[in-house]
């Protein structure tokens, strides 16, 4: 009997390839430049660590230098941006700064601060729209009564009948609330409403009232909270002293960014 013959050995490019194969399933790899071994904790944030929300899956301990300063995280994956590469503006002291500005609209750090109010205004404004229009057209798809639940036809629904169509709010558990009210008085009630609050965050001023968990306030207490930080001005606009532990309003003042940047794309 003969024997068969033997394989031929592989080549060297096919042993580097087995190589190259045998590491990925290893290792991790970056591309094209190494970003900067990390620090120590410390920087914008000094490495703080919150206790997260106490959620099912959620993280014990979470390290906000992942959110802010020199070694937070960027838009890009590591080895695809350096932060040599980033905008000097963009720090990292400002929540949700991943050194994104394609357009370069942040020559100053007064340009980074006008379009940084802007987003966020835009971002909270947007988050409550997304509910007004997701809420009633869920309760309106599980059974309830709310005629122009679909938010584009909900003006619709309103012109009827010469304009005096009108709306009901489903309040569960309380029942379908009716609303007698024709569109252009709601539209007259919304455009005042409107008009107050944009001329009081502008101002950073407003009247004297009560806000329950923290009392009475004055206009002076608000004229205080919006002179020390105009977005997030704690005081009288945060009932729930969210704001009282710093290290977890800096972990909330990034998830509302993130979730208001989400809620301006679901919107459209």
């Amino acid at each position: 009997t003969t024997s068969s013959p033997l394989p031929p050995p592989p080549s060297p490019a096919m042993v580097q390839t087995m190589r190259l194969a045998a590491q990925m399933a290893t290792k991790k790899f970056t591309i094209g430049k190494k970003k900067p071994a990390k620090k120590p904790a410390g920087g914008a944030k000094g490495g703080f660590q919150t206790k997260g929300w106490g959620l099912p899956g959620a993280r014990d301990e979470i390290l906000l230098d992942n959110w802010y300063g020199a070694n937070r995280k960027l838009w890009l994956p590591g080895g695809l941006l350096d932060f040599s590469d980033v905008n000097p503006v963009l720090d990292g002291t400002a929540p949700g700064d991943y050194g994104l500005d394609p357009f370069n609209l942040s020559k100053t750090q007064e340009d980074f601060d006008k379009y940084r109010a802007y987003e966020v205004i835009h971002a909270r404004w947007a988050m409550l729209a997304v509910a007004g229009i997701a809420i009633p057209e869920a309760l309106a798809d599980a059974g309830a009564d709310i005629p122009g639940a679909v938010w584009f036809k909900t003006g619709a629904e309103m012109l009827e009948n010469n304009f005096t169509g009108t709306l009901n709010y489903d309040a569960e558990p309380w029942g379908v609330i009716d609303n007698p009210l024709p569109l252009p008085v709601v539209a007259a009630i919304q455009i005042g409403l409107f008009f107050f609050v944009e001329q009081y965050r502008s101002s950073g001023s407003g009247p004297e009232g009560y806000v329950p968990g923290k009392g009475s306030f004055t206009t002076g207490d608000l004229e205080s909270a919006a002179a020390s930080d105009s977005l997030h001005p704690g005081g009288p606009f945060d009932p729930f002293g969210l704001a009282d532990d710093p290290e977890k309003f800096a972990e909330l003042k990034v998830k509302e960014i993130k979730n208001g940047r989400l809620a301006m794309f679901a919107f459209l």
